[in-house]
């Protein structure tokens, strides 16, 4: 269910428009620690992230290489793998990653990946991909519990972590096996097991403490790289919930969550619709979030918060430097209306994929980090990268959009997440004229509607901050059409 606009009050050059309520809550933003969080350019990339508003930065914890030492395992004579203490541990590059990200002031969100062979289940059909077969349900349990522990605050030296995250993309045989036995998909009802041991063992540490599930993979593969279930599939599965526009339970489990996560890639505009009915990308979001509130109000979701809704990876690949990305100025675009959109679907918080763009090896490439996805133009020396357009509508996104009897329709948020007094101008040919005056609410929201005679031509936002003056993109009334593209750049 889609809200609406509301108008603010407002006394406008062309018109007047009429109070009302912010229609949906806060809108905060994030990036994934990719590889130039780590070594010589961390310190800049954290800086960097920063700077372009994000109040996040989700950094992967890999089991595997944390607690690669089977002495580790829960089964081990003398195994003492609750403690994080244990010196088999190896916590290093977590701890300082958690450290940077928070003397930048950015909240980490530390996602448990990857387990090691150890701790793997035995499968008959293995499939395309190479993810943890079946985690040990007894070794997660006792990882969690030890790194929920490390980072509770009570370990001198360390900062605390509220956010965990369980997996990335568990309905995909890249990260998780097996998806199927036969035709039987088998990984919803696991990872369902897995959260919830994780769920205990983060709570234990602190009440307080946040457990985020999901984070799937927007699209239904059958490949011989990977195969995946859809993302709804996947969902009503570990939900216990039926198909259709009124989901009903299917069965009496239960999940323990506080957020549910996705990754809606979408191979078009920020409107734009999944193929497959069980895939979800931003216009598929709407059903998503019905079936998550169905699959709560039915008690199948435990939580002691209010659940909430959050996109923990997304982006689209940009030309330049994909020459089958994005053209730099509707990229832009689609950068401040997939954030509007996603906020319309009850999104609060939005992680992009990458800082800036990767390298090319010999023309191709690199496979650790393959997106032209950044907010950033790659060079060789990082402090020399380009800002892209994009990386004014990521910080301070906008939008306006014609409507019926001559008004204007906005939606935007202030860099900061905080509360201004923002102008609202349109350029109606001869310069910038201002059409409305809004107060942005205490988590920097603002939206509204105001009369023009002009249904084209751009409208902007701005605002001063002591000598400082900011501005967002001009965004365009006039509706570009959807643009068929590949979701993950380059293909």
């Amino acid at each position: 269910m889609r809200r609406s606009l509301v108008a603010v009050a407002c006394l406008c050059v062309v018109g007047l428009a009429t109070q009302g309520a912010l229609a949906g809550g806060p809108l905060d933003t994030g990036f994934v620690a990719t590889g130039d969080f780590v070594g010589p350019t961390a310190d800049l990339a954290y800086a960097r992230a920063h700077d372009a508003g994000a109040s996040y930065v989700r950094i992967s914890a890999p089991w595997s290489v944390i607690a690669a030492s089977e002495s580790l395992a829960p089964w081990a004579p003398g195994s003492t793998p609750r403690d994080p203490d244990n010196p088999d541990y190896r916590w290093e590059a977590l701890d300082d990653a958690i450290r940077r990200a928070r003397a930048n002031k950015l909240t980490p969100i530390v996602q448990i990946v990857d387990a090691p062979r150890w701790a793997w289940g035995a499968t008959s059909s293995p499939e395309p991909g190479g993810g943890s077969v079946k985690p040990s349900l007894d070794a997660l349990e006792t990882f969690a519990t030890a790194a929920a522990e490390r980072y509770s605050g009570r370990t001198a030296g360390l900062p605390r972590v509220q956010y965990w995250q369980l997996w990335n993309e568990p309905n995909l045989s890249i990260y998780l096996e097996p998806q199927f036995t036969g035709r039987k998909l088998v990984s919803a009802p696991w990872y369902r097991q897995m959260t919830n041991v994780f769920y205990k063992a983060v709570h234990a540490a602190r009440m307080d403490n946040v457990v985020i599930a999901g984070g799937q993979s927007p699209f239904t593969t059958n490949s011989a790289f990977s195969v995946s279930a859809g993302p709804l599939r996947f969902m009503r599965e570990l939900l216990c919930m039926s198909a259709g526009d009124h989901p009903r339970p299917t069965c009496a489990q239960t999940i323990q969550f506080d957020i549910w996560a996705h990754h809606p890639y979408t191979s078009g505009g920020p409107t734009h619709t999944a193929l497959n009915p069980d895939d979800v990308s931003i216009g598929d979001l709407p059903e998503m979030k019905r079936l998550l509130d169905a699959a709560v109000k039915a008690g199948h979701v435990v939580s002691r918060q209010r659940i909430r809704f959050w996109a923990t990876e997304f982006s689209w690949d940009s030309q330049p430097a994909d020459p089958k990305g994005v053209p730099a100025g509707l990229y832009a675009r689609w950068v401040s209306e997939a954030l509007y959109r996603m906020w319309l679907s009850g999104i609060s918080e939005v992680t992009w994929l990458s800082l800036r763009d990767s390298t090319f090896a010999q023309g191709k490439l690199d496979p650790a980090n393959f997106c032209q996805c950044g907010l950033w133009l790659h060079s060789k020396v990082m402090a020399q990268d380009k800002p892209k357009p994009a990386l004014q509508a990521f910080r301070f996104p906008f939008v306006a959009f014609s409507g019926p009897d001559a008004t204007v329709s906005f939606w935007g948020r202030t860099p900061a997440s905080d509360a201004q007094t923002v102008v609202i101008e349109q350029n109606l040919g001869g310069g910038w004229r201002r059409m409305a005056t809004v107060r942005s609410g205490r988590r920097g929201i603002f939206e509204g509607t105001y009369s023009s005679a002009a249904n084209t031509g751009f409208v902007r936002a701005r605002f001063v901050v002591g000598k400082t003056e900011e501005t967002a993109r001009p965004f365009g009334l006039r509706v570009p059409p959807d643009r068929p593209m590949c979701a993950f750049g380059t293909c």
